[in-house]
């Protein structure tokens, strides 16, 4: 593995992506809990703490999502086979068009390896 490819993987592995159309009011539900530490019955904890102004939906779904995909095993699937998934679902030309679309813009085609 080279050294580009392997801090790809690491770079990736702690950042999510998301769809251009979300809109503040969700990043503002993911960031709607903050980690404190307090002390109960003598002993330091670290505890979640509501921001009670912002709706926390979002992320409740989203840690709902992750724990979902962790038990399915979805977070240790491979690129390579979710490439085979995509090809067996027929999304792979689509991907395929919208990276060429997209090196049209930036001059890398970001698909060129699937």
């Amino acid at each position: 593995m080279s050294a580009h490819v392997g801090l790809r993987k690491v770079l990736l592995s702690r950042f999510f992506l998301f769809p251009e159309h979300y809109d503040e009011t969700y990043f503002q539900g993911l960031k709607s809990e903050a980690m404190t530490e307090e002390v109960f019955h003598g002993e330091r904890r670290i505890v979640f703490k509501k921001n009670i102004d912002v709706r926390n939906e979002f992320l409740d779904a989203r840690c709902y999502a992750i724990g979902a995909a962790e038990i399915a095993g979805l977070a240790r699937t491979s690129e390579k086979d979710w490439n085979n998934i995509r090809r067996e679902l027929g999304l792979l030309q689509p991907l395929r068009e919208a990276g060429e679309k997209l090196a049209r813009k930036s001059k890398k085609n970001l698909f060129d390896n699937l």
